[in-house]
């Protein structure tokens, strides 16, 4: 019989869910005011661009990075030593991982929406059109060059 490597004891994972605690409210206090109303924004703009952000971008990889990094010290004590690596290591790849899975798609977008306060709606309907458009794009390379880069130095 092989041992459940997955397997931790009932003090780690009360501590794990302790920790993760504050990173799960801060998910919900970003998911309130992405779907909130923005003055000279639609409230169906925010809700689309949140929906698109939620379903067609890394965002819930990063997410999860945050959550695990942030749970993973308590799992262990080699886990607690190793976690000091963690410290430079998270900070730098999910930095990496938000410029180019979600950062760079909005940033496409700026032009598109342009500086005025009011959003017209054709630039409007533009946006909502390719929105998604470059969310999957942002999503393959994040998939396809980040992950494959480093799973690569890593392994």
């Amino acid at each position: 019989m092989t041992p459940n490597v997955f397997d931790s004891g009932i003090v780690s994972s009360i501590l794990s869910w302790l920790f993760c605690i504050p990173i799960l409210i801060g998910i919900v206090g970003w998911l309130l005011t992405t779907f909130q109303k923005h003055d000279g924004i639609p409230r169906a703009f925010s809700i689309w661009l949140g929906i698109c952000l939620l379903i067609f971008s890394p965002i819930r990889y990063l997410l999860f990075l945050v959550a695990a990094s942030t749970c993973y010290m308590v799992q262990s004590f080699h886990a607690f030593f190793t976690m000091f690596i963690l410290v430079f290591y998270v900070p730098i790849v999910f930095g990496l991982l938000y410029a180019i899975g979600v950062g760079l798609p909005m940033l496409s977008l700026t032009p598109i929406l342009g500086k005025s306060e009011r959003l017209t709606f054709g630039r409007g309907l533009a946006a909502s059109v390719v929105l998604p458009l470059v969310c999957l794009i942002g999503s393959f390379f994040f998939t396809s060059l980040c992950l494959t880069l480093a799973g690569q130095c890593i392994g």
